[in-house]
């Protein structure tokens, strides 16, 4: 994702009211680095802990891994990152589909095209190949039964 688009007004969504409360600006600045990081490193809204986020963010964040574990808890409890998933390592925005910009939609369905017509060539071609076995299986028998053959 290239880009994604940021309202004017998303600091006066009430998700964001107990971020903002407990861990005031900093924390609502923290939860835009974790969009761009996932849009920019991740797929389909999410990224997994192969990618070693959590120690990213420690680090641009320069803090603990607690206090990294207080955010996304905020974040989580508040429904901003999926909950079930940041319990397996997975920071996962499923709301930035929302907010993603027209290239990315492209892709996504160019590829889910490629994807239908590449499956519909597979299919054409396996629907190709029995009726050439067919083919050789009934010039096969009408051979045997020419010739006398078992």
């Amino acid at each position: 994702m290239k880009w994604f688009k940021h309202h004017s007004n998303s600091h006066k969504n009430l998700k964001f009211q107990t971020l903002i409360e407990k861990q005031g600006w900093e924390g609502y600045g923290r939860w835009w680095v974790c969009v761009e990081l996932i849009a920019e490193q991740g797929k389909k809204y999410h990224i997994k802990p192969q990618k070693n986020w959590k120690n990213y963010l420690k680090s641009i964040f320069k803090i603990n891994e607690d206090t990294l574990n207080e955010f996304l808890d905020i974040l989580a409890n508040s429904e901003l990152i999926d909950k079930n998933k940041i319990k397996k390592g997975i920071l996962c925005i499923p709301k930035l589909s929302e907010y993603c910009d027209a290239y990315a939609d492209k892709l996504r369905i160019l590829s889910r095209q490629s994807r239908t017509i590449e499956e519909k060539r597979r299919e054409e071609n396996r629907k190709e190949e029995n009726r050439d076995l067919e083919y050789y299986k009934q010039k096969t028998r009408e051979f045997k039964r020419r010739n006398k053959l078992p």
